[in-house]
């Protein structure tokens, strides 16, 4: 609970690794690194907090059922989030829930420019007793490493 690591493959691949106290972004293709340490799980942004659970999402956006388009899959239950204060990075937030476990299996958000960026989820585990040095990293040799404020 309270950790993240998400593996990107495309278009780039990266991934992004937060273990209650550090975040990485870590760009595969140009062997970059950023960290930020000390990191609240607060600290995160908004768009984080679906994946935890536990936050009332209806206090934060208007939501409402979406309208059909090509999103998730047959049967899926599929929702439009629209956040109640501006947010500087999405405008809007769209979920496909697999009904019955209301796993999450892909998110679009769309910018304040109005491009949209979609994820799709695959191999998710939830508090499967993933070992915690699963979301600890280390930058490969050679990374080039810049640390946040």
């Amino acid at each position: 609970p309270g950790r993240i690591r998400l593996q990107y493959l495309a278009p780039e691949r990266k991934e992004l690794i937060y273990n209650k106290r550090t975040f990485w972004k870590y760009d595969v293709d140009e062997n970059e690194v950023q960290v930020r340490y000390g990191v609240k799980r607060s600290q995160l942004g908004v768009a984080f907090q679906f994946l935890w659970g536990g936050a009332n999402l209806s206090r934060t956006f208007r939501i409402r059922e979406a309208r059909p388009f090509a999103f998730g899959r047959k049967g899926d239950i599929c929702l439009e989030l629209v956040p109640r204060k501006r947010q500087p990075m999405f405008k809007k937030l769209y979920f496909a829930v697999k009904p019955g476990t209301f796993l999450i299996r892909e998110t679009i958000y769309t910018d304040r420019a109005g491009n949209k960026n979609r994820f799709i989820f695959s191999k998710v585990r939830i508090n499967s007793n993933i070992p915690a040095r699963a979301f600890n990293f280390k930058p490969p040799a050679g990374a080039t490493v810049t640390k946040l404020p």
